[in-house]
């Protein structure tokens, strides 16, 4: 709310968020989240200490809510529009919500399933069911009480967000709006944002990395771009109407939008800096990217339990580092690596609060000495670049040989073949383990699984090498655009079920 309200005394007239066809200046989003902020308190009665459930695709009105909840030192847990009635059932039943603020039918439909006995405000009359619309709460507000109400003051409050469950079943991770603020202004000094900037946001606002891109954008003044839904025609046109100078996205989309604008149909010319975080992208990607537009990618390393980013690149470093590399410490964050595994243990100021339990809150996989243990595998390099090798959990035990994927798919992610590749495992009797190297080709490229084996030769160690290769159209995805590997993994140890003796020769 402050930095609304920043906004609002700087430069109300100012476009503070574009989606669609929709814009909201800093003045108007000042004056939208006071009157929000006096109907939850004066006619809902919610106050501080309280929780409210906020579950919508991005739009203009969400950082209106955020900022309304936060004045009124209200805790806040986002919950994927995207979610079915079990996620609705398991946030309600951890954080136990006093309000819901939803913007889908099927959010409330959910909802009343549960029979809860909280109020549930919509964004518009397009979401059928709920008690109020936000539109008509804040008409409802007396003119002359939407400047006066008071703010909360006291300890600043929680947002919980749900991790990817990339790797199992998402956790509910609170953490301080604080720890976001100050993560996004270390990150956003780090990649020269300012106020004259345009930021892209196209990655949900219910994610860490959507939430940090939200941060970054209001703490410089500048104006955030997002979509609603993601499609990669939608993306490129959002980014060319609003001539966008910053973007915040993962690796499939700039890898879906290279492919779709391969005639330059949409001018991006206007693009100065882009951001990748989550999973990383082929060194030939950013190379053709940055040659196409004319603008620089940068990694960044984070995780939900730290408030987003940890580490971040310098936009001076040469392609090839920044292609490899996650980049170096934000200040604050000390990272080390275990001596026995490689883990990334890390300390920063932005650690979460905890995650979200039926006894409140819960430190989980922190050691008596306050080091977070990442899961994550790295290694640095003699300048202090961070380097990811691999996840803990990803690991695949191929006749008792530890298979690191990451490795696997560094060395693939260059084939002028591949579009984007990943490595999982799948049950084997006589190994315990195979690997399945899952390839979605280039347009009009075809894969060969023996030649893709024999590329790596002499590259990769033999017991390496991918025992089956399989072509893909998509990738299976999470809501924040990182690949399920879970569902990829599943999809691959169903294919090869029936087949009696999987895999080539190794």
């Amino acid at each position: 709310m402050s930095l609304v309200e920043a906004g609002y005394r700087y430069s109300p007239g100012k476009a503070m968020i574009v989606c669609g066809d929709r814009t909201l200046t800093y003045g108007e989003a000042f004056v939208q989240a006071r009157s929000l902020a006096w109907y939850i308190r004066f006619q809902l009665h919610i106050d501080y200490g309280c929780t409210a459930l906020v579950s919508m695709p991005n739009r203009v009105e969400f950082p209106v809510i955020v900022a309304a909840l936060q004045m009124m030192g209200i805790r806040i847990c986002m919950v994927s529009n995207t979610g079915g009635r079990n996620d609705f059932a398991h946030a309600v039943d951890l954080v136990k919500p006093d309000l819901a603020i939803v913007a889908l039918s099927r959010a409330v439909d959910h909802l009343r399933a549960l029979d809860v006995a909280f109020p549930v405000l919509t964004i518009d009359d397009g979401a059928a069911g709920g008690d109020e619309t936000i539109e008509h709460a804040m008409r409802m507000v007396p003119r002359d009480q939407r400047l006066e109400i008071t703010a909360w003051s006291g300890e600043d409050t929680a947002i919980v967000l749900f991790s990817s469950g990339s790797t199992g079943k998402p956790k509910a991770i609170a953490n301080r709006s604080s720890s976001f603020k100050s993560n996004a202004y270390k990150l956003s000094s780090a990649l020269g944002i300012n106020r004259d900037d345009v930021l892209y946001v196209p990655v949900p606002f219910a994610h860490v990395y959507g939430i940090i891109g939200m941060y970054a954008a209001l703490l410089q003044g500048a104006t955030m771009v997002t979509i609603s839904k993601y499609y990669p025609e939608a993306s490129l046109s959002a980014q060319a109407n609003s001539r966008v100078t910053v973007y915040f996205g993962v690796t499939t989309m700039y890898m879906r939008e290279m492919r779709v604008n391969a005639n330059d149909g949409w001018d991006l010319s206007s693009l100065r800096l882009g951001m990748l975080a989550g999973a990383p992208c082929p060194e030939s990607a950013i190379r053709e990217f940055e040659t196409r537009y004319g603008c620089t990618l940068v990694q960044s390393y984070g995780m939900t339990e730290t408030a987003a980013t940890l580490t971040v690149n310098s936009v001076n470093d040469p392609l090839p580092v920044r292609a490899k590399s996650v980049g170096v410490p934000i200040p604050g964050v000390r990272i080390e690596l275990a001596p026995e595994t490689g883990e990334i243990l890390v300390k920063t100021p932005a650690l979460m609060i905890g995650i979200v339990s039926g006894e409140g809150y819960k430190l989980v996989d922190v050691d008596e000495d306050g080091w977070l243990h990442s899961g994550d595998i790295g290694r640095f390099d003699d300048e202090g670049r961070l380097y990811i090798v691999g996840r803990i959990k990803d690991i695949i035990i191929r006749g008792g040989i530890n298979v690191f994927p990451k490795e696997v798919e560094s060395v693939y992610q260059g084939h002028p073949d591949i579009e984007m590749c990943c490595l999982v495992g799948y049950p084997d009797a006589e190994l315990g383990e195979r690997t399945c190297l899952c390839v979605i080709p280039k347009t009009g490229h075809t894969i060969n699984a023996r030649a893709m084996r024999d590329y790596a030769k002499g590259v990769l160690e033999k017991c390496m090498l991918p025992d089956t290769v399989m072509p893909f159209d998509t990738f299976p995805q999470l809501a924040n655009g990182k690949i399920d590997k879970k569902a990829l993994r599943a999809q691959v140890e169903d294919a090869m079920s029936n087949i009696k003796h999987p895999g080539l020769p190794s």
